[in-house]
């Protein structure tokens, strides 16, 4: 055994609360190394002292002495009118459910209509302030060509083949057979 083992089970040792087998093999170990056997005495010492400290403490109290002391104790705990700072508040739970609440119908407020907003604290967004100076015909945009059309005419066969490309990139193709080549 090293001596981590042997410290670990010391206490049990000195105590006489050790099985037989690891008492045999901790007597082994502290035939060989002092600072275990310090360890030892420092704990024998300890348990000794915790012995005497509880035989000087115990007093006999009567039937009537333990009443007496509960009594008083009880008493005591009914005089205190003031709680302490740590006792739960009783209405905590109901204050969170509240501001969850509140928060979640201004938040809702916001997002759904953001209208609202401007007519609540005269601010707009930027981008409506903006359309208002500005007359409605300058933000009409030019439509994007929808349709892209790709002409490949083949000079030997004099094939012409016409590819419509949509936005999507789905294709269609026209075969003409051109007859002047």
């Amino acid at each position: 055994m090293n001596c981590r083992y042997v410290q670990k089970w010391l206490p049990l040792f000195v105590g006489g609360d050790l099985g037989p087998g690891k008492t045999a093999a901790v007597e082994r170990h502290l035939k060989t190394c002092a600072e275990c056997r310090e360890e030892r005495v420092l704990d024998q010492e300890s348990l000794a002292r915790a012995k005497r400290w509880l035989d000087g403490e115990r007093v006999d109290w009567s039937e009537t002495d333990w009443r007496r002391v509960v009594r008083r104790a009880v008493d005591r705990a009914a005089d205190r009118t003031s709680p302490s700072p740590l006792a739960p508040w009783p209405y905590k739970k109901s204050l969170a459910w509240g501001l969850m609440a509140a928060s979640f119908l201004v938040l809702a407020f916001l997002f759904i209509r953001p209208s609202g907003l401007s007519r609540l604290t005269g601010l707009e967004p930027a981008r409506l302030a903006e359309m208002r100076r500005e007359p409605l015909w300058a933000h009409e945009q030019t439509p994007a060509q929808d349709v892209v059309s790709m002409i490949l005419v083949t000079p030997d066969s004099g094939i012409t083949i016409v590819w419509f490309l949509n936005k999507i990139l789905i294709w269609r193709t026209i075969y003409e057979k051109n007859d002047n080549f």
